[in-house]
């Protein structure tokens, strides 16, 4: 990989420099498909900074992985939020999130792979504010809230309706993929049965 030719950042950019150094990680994932060969050196051959300028901004590797899921993270929130604009109810909103999920996982497999499926990325126990993914997944959990609010959950308990179809989602996206074989119906019809089969209706 060609160091990439940039010009020295005025004093007191420094958070434009940092958001580089994640972009230039990110590319260095998407050429290589995953986050293991990640190397401080590569994201500063990308970025056209030198390794120091990389610790300035982050302690280690680890750090920087961090940075950059949460960066997808954001993209993928962005993404879903973007598919529910103009739903007609709360069942059609959870619907378009729910399809939104499946497309994005078709359509960036490498970012799917590295929020939800790459074991060595360290996750801590729980759901709590900070963790990488919060946000989404308060975002997923508040359209299961509004659909039991408006009459079209069938259950008392939001947060479990919640969590059975993330995993639903979840096996629906790396499913197909591993298993090609199968005959699998089209996503949006099992999306629909998956939604009924948690009590959810229009």
């Amino acid at each position: 990989m060609s160091q990439v030719q940039r010009r020295r950042l005025p004093r007191g950019q420094g958070a434009r420099l940092r958001q580089e150094i994640v972009e230039a990680a990110e590319r260095v994932i998407a050429a290589s498909g995953d986050g293991r060969g990640l190397t401080i050196r590569a994201v500063a051959t990308s970025a056209g900074v030198t390794a120091p300028s990389i610790y300035r901004h982050f302690k280690d590797k680890s750090e920087l992985l961090q940075a950059v899921v949460d960066s997808r993270f954001t993209h993928f929130g962005l993404a879903l939020d973007s598919a529910v604009a103009g739903a007609a109810d709360p069942y059609d909103h959870l619907r378009r999130r729910c399809q939104a999920y499946l497309r994005y996982a078709h359509e960036h497999p490498t970012w799917y792979r590295m929020l939800f499926s790459d074991s060595t990325m360290g996750w801590e126990p729980g759901i709590v504010p900070g963790l990488p993914g919060f946000t989404a997944f308060t975002a997923h959990l508040e359209a299961v809230k509004a659909c039991l609010e408006a009459g079209t959950l069938e259950g008392p308990d939001p947060f479990r309706v919640a969590l059975l179809l993330w995993a639903g989602l979840h096996g629906l996206s790396e499913l197909p993929v591993t298993k090609p074989g199968i005959p699998w119906p089209p996503a949006e019809e099992l999306t629909d049965e998956l939604l009924a089969a948690l009590g959810l209706h229009a």
